[in-house]
């Protein structure tokens, strides 16, 4: 069985945001005058790692596997929700977008379920990047589930490596990120402003 090359040599680690440098349009919002909050995503506890996992589809394989010398600076669970939280904050229509570590209340929570973050070869030389995540938006003031829906996004990876699979995971997640706002967007106009739905 051919496997992906995994480099040699020194740890080398990968970020979201940083490969990519193209800017993220802004989908077209009125700010809505709530507040949501954005707690990290969940993840399962074999998933959740700084690992860059790779899957060999073209061998039948559904198995996940780490590349040995390559990781991401921090969990991919913290990776995407900062880059989420960053984009909702900055071209989001909320007025403001919490973590659970600013000790606010919000009107509205975005919960994050992620489900597959990894790099799959479709045969030993062509590869995409594949993310799919479960988002639910919760009414704080009556914990009522509002709206769900599972977004998934891929991209072509440049090279059969894990470079060219960080690369295309970024801009798996920066499509996902987009889509997910965009969904937001459309929410807006059914939701109260704060004060109304605030617990």
């Amino acid at each position: 069985m051919i496997t992906p090359p995994a480099g040699g040599g020194a740890l080398r680690e990968y970020s979201l945001g940083r490969i990519n440098e193209e800017p993220l349009s802004p989908p077209a919002a009125r700010p809505l005058q709530a507040v949501l909050l954005v707690s990290t995503a969940e993840a399962p506890s074999w998933f959740d790692s700084q690992a860059i996992y790779y899957r060999l589809a073209y061998a039948g394989s559904e198995n996940l596997q780490p590349y040995a010398s390559s990781s991401w600076v921090a969990p991919v669970s913290e990776l995407l929700t900062q880059r989420l939280r960053a984009y909702l904050a900055a071209r989001g229509p909320f007025a403001s977008v919490l973590s659970p570590e600013d000790g606010a209340r919000a009107d509205y929570a975005l919960r994050v379920s992620l489900e597959d973050f990894s790099q799959v070869f479709t045969d030993s030389r062509s590869s995409s990047g594949v993310v799919r995540a479960r988002f639910t938006l919760v009414d704080l003031s009556n914990h009522q589930v509002l709206a769900q829906r599972i977004f998934q996004q891929e991209a072509p990876a440049p090279r059969p490596n894990a470079q060219g699979g960080a690369g295309a995971l970024d801009q798996a997640s920066e499509a996902l990120i987009r889509s997910v706002a965009a969904w937001l967007v459309d929410l807006a106009p059914e939701l109260r402003p704060a004060g109304a739905a605030r617990r």
